[in-house]
């Protein structure tokens, strides 16, 4: 699969998460996407991510993960939240993962492509 593959079956599976969390009356808002080099470093200075940008490139830097926040009483839900457990199985249905579950660095707003085993 090429990149430009990936990236469309990326957002048709980003869509359908979106249109499944609004039949479950959540709404999201994408805050965070392409990122550069440069943007992904400074995330790593500040300890928010484990990619440096440039050693270790960041899904974001692909185009193949989105950070997404839940809306609420028309404010964004900064904490962790039961919703946020129902979108990542939505999204590790579709095969793909979820930061909430990662390991070594959870982030419950991160959603990124799995390649297909």
């Amino acid at each position: 699969m090429t990149r430009t593959d990936k990236c469309i079956e990326f957002f048709r599976k980003v869509s359908k998460l979106i249109i499944m969390a609004s039949i479950h009356e959540i709404k999201l808002l994408p805050y965070s996407f392409i990122r550069s080099a440069e943007e992904q470093k400074k995330l790593f200075d500040e300890g928010k991510s484990q990619c440096d940008g440039i050693n270790k490139i960041s899904q974001h830097q692909r185009g193949l993960a989105i950070d997404l926040v839940i809306i609420r009483d028309n404010a964004a839900v900064w904490q962790s939240d039961p919703e946020y457990a129902l979108l990542g199985r939505m999204w590790e249905e579709e095969g793909m993962t979820w930061g909430g579950n990662l390991k070594t660095f959870p982030d419950i707003f991160h959603f990124e492509w799995k390649d297909p085993a």
